[in-house]
């Protein structure tokens, strides 16, 4: 299975609405996340296991807004 990032975009009750670097939307229950999911925060998915990576900064303008275009994420 290939690596996939994710970005947290939105928080509804028990699932997680998830948006990947494609543009792919996916939502998943917030219980398959790793502790400390919010939103903001990127997610890798690599062979069925889910690893919080890192957080985007909020943009000032308001929830669910994003600083992306700011930032490059790179693998290591």
């Amino acid at each position: 299975m290939d690596t996939i990032f994710y970005t947290v975009r939105a928080i509804n009750g028990d699932y997680a609405e998830l948006v990947s670097d494609d543009g792919l939307e996916h939502s998943i229950t917030m219980f398959l996340l790793p502790e400390g999911t919010t939103l903001g925060s990127r997610l890798k998915l690599e062979d069925f296991q889910w690893e919080l990576v890192g957080r985007l900064p909020l943009c000032p303008c308001g929830p669910g807004f994003f600083v992306q275009h700011t930032l490059k994420w790179t693998e290591s």
